[in-house]
Parts: C-alpha cells; structure tokens; sequence
C-alpha cells in the first residue's frame, strides 16, 4: 500500500566505520502518496525526543525516547522503522510502546535496503539514502487515537568508535532540521581510567565532572539546521591529557584540533603556589546590587587560596586602598581579615584605574618561580589621574616587569572594552565583560574556581615531523587543573609524529609527549575546518580592532568569512552576494537568500564594514567609541568567537547577524544553502556550459549513487543540488 513518509528526528549513532543510526521514521498506511507536497502536510509530529546514553569504558548503553502527536481527528496506523547499527549487540534492541513491549522484526542490511530505497523511490525523498547499507528494526503501530500522543522507546547497546586515542559517539540530527521537537541529549560516562578529554565539535554542550572518572554531558535545544551531535572522550592518567583530530581533503593542506585537558585536580605536592592581587573599582557607580555582588564574588575568590599562595587586596575611587601593604601569605586569619575590610568598605568617588593598576603591579615586581595573577574589576571609564587609555597601558606595560597575567572583568556598558581587552591581551591574561543585569558573583567565582590550580604556567607547544601554522590561540594560556583548552591549527605533512608540550610546574620545568596522527587524507572531520577557521577570525578582528585595520588583514578575514560562512563586518554581505552569483551560475534563484533590495555591492559592503568596526571600538586611534551598550556587546561577540569550540557556537554567532545563507559540508565538500537549494561551491561559470542535468529518483540517479556511494550524505541533502565530481558540475533537480 502506497503510504507518506513522515520525515522525524534522528537519535544516534557511531562515528566512521559504524554507520548511523536511530532515524526513528513513521509510515503512515492510510495516507495516499500525493507527492513531494504531502511531506509539507503531516499527519503525525514529533513533539520529543530524548537520548539517553551510559556510557562503560568503551561500550555504550542507548536508551532512545520519541514522542509523536496524531495531528488528524482520525485514528490512524502506521509502521515505525529504525535502522540498526551492523555492531550492535542485537540480544539487547528492545522496543516498547506506550509502556507496552512490542514485537520487532529485525531484517538484515540486504532486506533493509530494499525498503529504504523502496521508500526514497516512492516518498521521492532522499533522507534514508544515508541508511541505505544498514539493518532495520520495524514494527507496527496501532491505533493512534485523534489528537492523541504515542511514546516509542528503542534500548540497545553498541561500542563506541575508537580515533586514535580517542572514542567517539554521534547522534545524527539530519531529520530534524526545521524540527520543533524538544531534543535532549544525556550521556553519563564512567571510567576505570580517568577521564581527560570530553569536547563536541558540533554543540555547546554542558558537560559535568563527577570526580576524575565520571561525567555528565547535556545538551538541550531545538534540532533546527544543526549537524550531527558528535561526542569524543579520552581516558588517561597523564597529568595533562593531548588529543589530536585531524582533518585533509585530497591535495590540501590539512587542518587539526589538538585538545588539552589537564587533570581534574593535583596532589599537594604538585601545586604551584601563586601570588594574586584582588583589584576592587569602589566608585560611586558600582553602589547598588552590583557592589553586594561584587564583594560576596572577591570573598569567594579569597577563600579558594591556598595556605602555600600570598596575596593583596587593592581597591580604588579617587584615591587608592590596599587591605595592607605588599603581599601577605593566604593564612585563614588573613583571609577572614581581608574579607572583613571588603564589608567595611563603601563605593563612592571617581575612578582612579591608573593608579590601582600601579599598586597592584608593584605588589608583583621582581623575579618569583610563582604564578602571578590580578584579578581586576571595574564598571567605568577612567576618570581620576592618568585617563588617557594609550599612557595607562603603556604605563602598565612597564610595570609589569614580572609578567603577571591580568584577567579583566568589565561590568555595565561604561567599561572602555579597548582598554580591557588591550592589558589583558598584553599580559596574557583574558578579559570578560558582564552586562547589566547579570550575575558579577557567577562571572567572576567561576573565574576563580577555575584558576585554584595552575598544572603548567607558559606552557608552549612543538610539532616534530610536521610542518604548523595557524595556529590560535597564538600565545597559550597557563593549564589550570579541571580546564581544557583548545588548540586549533594548519598543517602540511603527514604520518604519525610527536608533539611535545612544555612549561613550568610546581617541580621546575616539565615537557609531556604523544604521538599524533597527521593524514594524507580524513574526510570524517569536516567539522575542525569551521572551528579553525572562526578562530582565525575572531584574532584578526580583535588585531583590527586594537591595532588598526590594513589590506592584508581584511582580506584574510574576508576570505575566511566566505568559505566557511563566518559573520564578520566585511562578509555579511559578501557572503550574500556569493549565494546570488552561485544561483545565477546555476541558472536558478530563489529569493530567501536575498536581502531586501538586494545585497550591496562589495564596496558598499565594506563601507559598512568601517562603521561596524568604529563601533567595535577601533577609530584609528582615538579609544573613545570603544564604550557604549553595542561595543561591549560586540566584544564579548569577539571573544566567543576567538574562543569557538564547535560548529554550533559557530552557526549561532552567524544567526545572531541575521545571515539568510549557510554553509554545510558534505561528502567532503562545502556546499551553499541558498534557500531550498545547495550550491557546492567548486561550481563556476567555466563549468556551467558542461552542466549535467539527472533527474531525483530516476535510473540514472540511482546509477550514479551505485557507482560513487559516497554521494550519499551529499544526496541525503535534497533534491536541489549542484554539485562537482571528477571535474564535472551535475545538478540533481
């Protein structure tokens, strides 16, 4: 019987070897087949969908929850398919509905792969074309009342996949884009070995240590055009875990991220001791809400120092205060005594920022084996003593001849972020802004909890065999116990070499070393390009931003922008415009890639890319624009781009510009979404005269997928399509 094929949200899946899976799909019986257009007119809706994973060592228990709604006033039945992985341990595949264990018919990868084809032919709908080479566990529905919901709950268990020393989880979300369904996505892990690494490329996920070999990922949110949710976790008992993903498509150069994850805590003989100076901003502005939770956040700060750290105690107005002079050592009568002067003290005054930062450098002059950190809060301009921003930093600079790190936290929207970002930019240190309205105390203790334990200060790192460069963050900042930190790079070469990470440690001078494979070719990691490449912007943003803009580094960042569709200044329109060129090469448009009255020329786009910078805080020169509501906004903008770790991060900072456009790779290439349609972006004017027409669904359609089975995920995308192979354009409409 002829049936419509209700496209749903994927649950999951292995990476590489292990197919995906988990497409949960339902299959109306009593639905004629009207077409692509009965897809536009659903009779059942996924309204949940939750993922479950326990994670053992290396194998994975799943517990996968859909919920569907019967849109329709009629009782309905249907079948529900779910492709099984090759590698799961099928005696543990169990279904139930509505509470109810159910019967399922378990059918090989052969017999499965009729019916998926079966139903792309007839629903002409490519999605299962990925699934085409799995088995299939499939079992009836029935009744569905009117209105009414049914739960479906799928449980099996299957080994993780192994890269390198890492493995690996994914759970592909390729049938919910445009989904409204609530997606919930909770892996617990547990280890024999403790664990170091745990980052997704794809999603800003939550992720929960309980102690040094368990841990919590989540993930919350709407499915929307978001990729596959991929998880990596690594086990070690290094004191400074290193793993390496990389990524190379044929005669390229190739890109990796290489994860740092120092241990969740140290032993008291491995830590090193550290000098910190707290810096107060007590003017009259900070009076209020903001100064409570100001002083309750230094009061946690000095409560995480340790009896073997020192530490000072400066606040400033118009005049200047320290809790006493110098450095005093972190006894807990110190402590209690230090956080009774923060509670005497009240704000009022102007705001002397020159002469704070003087204090509370001269507390860290000279040469010390300790790490030396000022923590310093301020909610305005200066406005008492030296007020230029350009003699403060230079007088800072000289200063700070011990090299503190200094972590600057600007409060409100009367901060000078040029200032800010400059001192700690020059000391190596960070800087964060917190809008009105939000929590000072949770900013800055977290800030805190997260410094309590230096691993390795100035650490650097050393490629042997292999040619880096790229490489962001340029300068790596000190590895605290429970951070992680990523480092994204360039590289030409290949084959497995080491690479070697020193610095200094409460014993003296360390180096660790792991053998990291290079590629010749890896098309499974299309997702580091985008991570390295917003990175890349983001520093050369902040370098136009700080230190003026030039050729050179406006082209970088255009260039960057537009092939991994990056939201800057200078492409938000360029990118735009690509879309209409790439849909007018191909001799088709539609207008949701389009803005109103069409996109400006590049001139214009980078006319308007002057006045976006101005308002990031760069006027050649002149300091003064770099406050306001929308340059703090726009910094902190900056810095999570700079600081990007997955795809998602990277799509959202691309939504919040309003790009009508997206870039999705697949089949190892980069590909426009330009409305419905996809536009792989080899495709030029030179190859349209040789462009080849194949109808979806049609024997030759199928013939080309026989022949070249890596086009699936690429056919998976829809049934526009342009794209390049073997030096030819095809387009599949």
């Amino acid at each position: 019987m002829r049936s419509t094929l209700i496209r749903v949200l994927a649950c999951a899946s292995l990476l590489g070897a292990s197919p995906a899976f988990g497409q949960g799909v339902y299959i109306d019986r009593r639905a004629p087949l009207q077409g692509p257009s009965a897809l536009q007119a659903e009779r059942m809706a996924l309204t949940r969908h939750q993922v479950l994973a326990e994670v053992a060592e290396s194998m994975a228990n799943y517990r996968i929850e859909q919920t569907f709604r019967n849109l329709t006033d009629q009782t309905i039945e249907g079948t529900y398919l779910f492709p099984v992985p090759r590698d799961a341990v099928a005696t543990g595949l169990s279904l139930t509905i509505n509470g109810k264990e159910v019967a399922g018919e378990v059918l090989d990868s052969g017999q499965a792969g009729t019916i998926y084809r079966d139903i792309v032919r007839k629903m002409r709908d490519p999605a299962l074309l990925e699934f085409a080479e799995q088995g299939l566990l499939r079992a009836s529905i029935f009744p569905i009342e009117p209105r009414a919901e049914v739960k479906i709950a799928i449980q099996f268990a299957a080994p993780a996949e192994r890269v390198g020393d890492l493995y690996a989880l994914a759970l592909p979300l390729k049938f919910a884009a445009g989904s409204d369904a609530d997606l919930t996505v909770d892996v617990r892990l547990k280890s024999a070995l403790p664990l170091t690494t745990i980052y997704s490329p794809t999603h800003a996920v939550d992720v929960a240590r309980e102690g040094e070999r368990a841990a919590r990922v989540t993930f919350e949110g709407k499915p929307k055009g978001r990729a596959d949710f991929l998880l990596y976790f690594a086990r070690s008992e290094s004191e400074v875990g290193m793993s390496l993903l990389a990524h190379r498509l044929p005669a390229q150069d190739g890109t990796f991220v290489l994860m740092l994850a120092p241990a969740l805590s140290l032993k008291p003989e491995e830590r090193q001791p550290r000098d910190v100076v707290f810096v107060l901003d007590r003017s009259g502005s900070m009076a209020g809400e903001k100064w409570d939770q100001a002083v309750a956040a230094l009061k946690y700060g000095l409560r995480t120092l340790r009896p073997e750290d020192r530490f000072a105690l400066v606040s400033f107005a118009t005049d200047v205060r320290a809790y006493k002079p110098g450095l005093t050592p972190a006894a807990a009568e110190e402590i209690e005594g230090a956080a009774a002067h923060l509670e005497m003290l009240r704000p009022a005054g102007g705001t002397n920022i020159a002469e704070s930062l003087a204090q509370a450098l001269s507390c860290l002059a000279g040469d010390s084996p300790r790490l030396r950190l000022v923590a310093f809060l301020t909610d305005g301009l200066p406005t008492i003593g030296e007020i230029e921003p350009a003699k403060i930093l230079e007088q800072a600079s000289r200063a700070n001849g011990g090299r503190a790190r200094l972590f600057a936290f600007g409060v409100g929207y009367d901060v000078n972020t040029f200032l800010l970002d400059r001192l700690a930019e020059d000391s190596r240190g960070a800087s964060d802004y917190i809008g009105e309205g939000e929590n000072i105390e949770v900013c800055v203790s977290a800030f805190f909890a997260k410094v309590a334990e230096p691993v390795l200060v100035a650490p650097v790192l050393e490629f042997q065999g292999v040619e880096t460069w790229d490489i962001y963050p340029q300068k790596l900042p000190d590895l605290f116990a429970g951070s992680a930190l990523l480092v994204a790079g360039r590289y030409r070469g290949e084959g497995s070499h080491a690479i070697t990470l020193r610095g200094t440690s409460a014993r003296g001078e360390k180096s660790l070393t792991v053998e990291g494979s290079f590629p010749r070719e890896n098309r499974d990691c299309a997702f580091l390009a985008p991570v390295w490449a917003a990175r890349k912007v983001g520093f050369l943003l902040n370098e136009i931003r700080l230190h003026g803009a030039n050729k050179e580094l406006v082209d970088a960042v255009i260039a960057l922008g537009k092939e991994h569709g990056i939201v800057t200044p200078y492409t938000s329109a360029l990118v735009v415009e690509e879309g209409e060129r790439l849909a007018g090469a191909a001799g088709f448009f539609t207008g949701m890639g389009r803005r109103t009255g069409g996109p400006p020329a590049a001139g214009a786009a980078e006319a308007k890319a002057r006045d976006d910078l101005e308002r990031l805080g760069y006027t050649g020169g002149d300091a003064g624009a770099a406050t306001g509501r929308e340059s703090v906004a726009l910094a902190r903008k900056l810095g999570e781009l700079a600081d990007a770790a997955s795809a998602d991060e990277v799509l959202s900072l691309a939504a919040d510009r309003g790009l009508a456009l997206e870039r999705v790779t697949a089949a190892g290439r980069t590909l426009l979404r330009i409305g419905g349609f996809h536009v792989d972006t080899a495709f030029t004017e030179a190859l349209k005269p040789g462009l080849v027409e194949v109808e979806a669904f049609s024997d030759e359609y199928f013939k080309l997928l026989d022949g070249h089975p890596e086009l699936r995920e690429l056919f998976a995308l829809g049934t526009d399509l342009i794209f390049v192979l073997e030096g030819r354009a095809i387009r599949v409409k």
